[in-house]
């Protein structure tokens, strides 16, 4: 019989229960889809590595509760994000940015300042820097992470990997806590920095020359689109492309990051952004008095993302995705489906949204295979990817499985990889199955500077 398992990290799986003697202290959710090959397995093959593969292992201790299919209620699945595609627009070039872009985007006079600048945007364990020591005190779980991040050499992307395996695997509710006060503490910084270098480095900043460039080349031909995939949680890409192509800020709503028919662009945020999140009911105020902040509430209250999702920011009918299965499915390596927390539901702050609310910020993981960006924002991507050319990779390292697995899959009419970057080596091994498809060109620049100033116009196929 299938059942649902709601767990305390936020995740409710589908499926049936298999091999209770197998693991005592564990559950093996197998989904339907999968139920066939599972029951082929012979004992021998029954380890813990191939039921991943198959379905999920969870420890008991982590599943809040099992509720039978036929005690659940019907929820109706409304996902209706088929998009027509206007045919004059011209798709062939995505932009992936990634942190190097940010942390280098200044140039000439202003560069020797930047570098220098406590609010540069930073990489890995610099978003723990005790540059930020006046923020990181307002964070008791940034606090109580410091003693792993800040040790030598250290992976942060690792470190929260084995940390989030170790929340689903084994229910750790510390490490939930200190990752749901990480991803508050990410919101602040990155709102800050956001603000500081757009408003500090205006006249002398690669976006802005980067948007310039692009303007003039896009009025030259205006049946060109352009699409940016952006993996940073600042928001200097989309501010100085609005700020240059339209003379202000005009993406107030979610549905205008990928207006496919009528916008010289589309953005793209797989990891999420500082300024979306989900709003928290007014009600919330009652219950944190005595405390500081929400985000200090909800650490010393050891919340779970289960009662974040299901009792704070709404309930289990009407926080979770009910229709995200299939989605899921396609995202995920072996194809397993899940639900979890409703991305549709998703405000942008200052815009739709005032007041406080949760982060939509993913942690940087290293192999989570997940997406912090609305349903229809992953299906455009799907489709949009088809149609793509030529991708030109500034200061991303090529290093998403997920995302990685989909340019895979989608760029069917990929000819040329163009990669702004001082160490090119890193990118070409984590894009080695892309990069090795037949007849695709390899182009390189030393960097974001060496792109915006020499190349676009070269790769763009156009002369200013």
């Amino acid at each position: 019989m299938f059942k649902y398992f709601f767990t305390t990290f936020g995740d409710v799986y589908f499926g049936f229960e298999f091999d209770q003697h197998l693991f005592p202290n564990h559950k093996i959710i197998i989904p339907g889809t999968s139920r066939q090959r599972y029951l082929e397995l012979k004992p021998a093959e029954k380890t813990i590595e191939k039921i991943k593969e198959l379905g999920f292992i969870v420890k008991k201790s982590a599943i809040v509760k099992i509720i039978q299919e036929h005690q659940f209620p019907l929820i109706p699945q409304n996902y209706n994000y088929d998009v027509e595609w206007n045919e004059k627009f011209k798709r062939k070039y995505i932009f992936i940015f990634g942190a190097g872009a940010s942390a280098n985007c200044a140039y000439g006079g202003s560069r020797l300042d930047f570098d220098m600048d406590a609010g540069k945007p930073p990489l890995g364990t610099g978003l723990f820097s005790s540059n930020f020591h006046d923020i990181i005190q307002n964070y008791p779980g940034v606090k109580q992470s410091l003693m792993h991040i800040r040790q030598e050499n250290v992976d942060v992307e690792a470190l929260f990997e084995t940390e989030w395996k170790e929340v689903q695997e084994n229910g750790n509710s510390t490490f939930m806590s200190r990752h749901i006060n990480i991803q508050f503490y990410l919101q602040e910084l990155i709102e800050k920095i956001s603000s500081h270098v757009s408003n500090k480095y205006y006249d002398e900043n690669l976006y802005a020359l980067f948007a310039d460039k692009l303007q003039t080349i896009h009025n030259r031909d205006t049946t060109n689109q352009y699409a940016f995939v952006s993996f940073n949680y600042d928001t200097l890409l989309e501010y100085f492309l609005q700020e240059i192509f339209f003379g202000e800020q005009i993406i107030t709503s979610f549905d205008q990051y990928v207006q496919v028919n009528n916008f010289p662009f589309c953005i793209f945020k797989p990891h999420g952004s500082w300024d979306w999140g989900w709003q928290f009911p007014k009600d919330i105020w009652n219950k944190i008095v005595g405390y500081t902040s929400i985000p200090n509430w909800l650490f010393k209250k050891q919340i779970n993302f289960h009662t974040l999702y299901n009792e704070i920011l709404g309930n289990e009918f009407e926080i979770i995705d009910w229709s995200g299965w299939g989605l899921e499915c396609m995202i995920n390596k072996y194809q397993l489906g899940r639900y979890s927390i409703d991305k549709s539901q998703m405000s942008i702050r200052g815009q739709n949204a005032t007041g406080p609310f949760y982060p939509a910020l993913l942690l940087p993981y290293r192999d989570k295979d997940e997406f912090t960006m609305p349903p229809k924002h992953y299906l455009t991507l799907h489709s949009y990817l088809g149609e793509v050319e030529t991708i030109i990779i500034i200061g991303w390292k090529g290093n998403e499985e997920a995302f990685n697995r989909l340019m895979e899959e989608q760029t069917h009419r990929l000819r040329k990889i163009v990669i702004a970057d001082p160490n090119p080596k890193v990118v070409n091994e984590n894009l080695k199955k892309i990069i090795t498809k037949k007849d695709i060109e390899i182009v390189h620049y030393s960097g974001f500077e060496e792109f915006v100033k020499v190349g676009m116009e070269k790769e763009l196929n156009l002369s200013l």
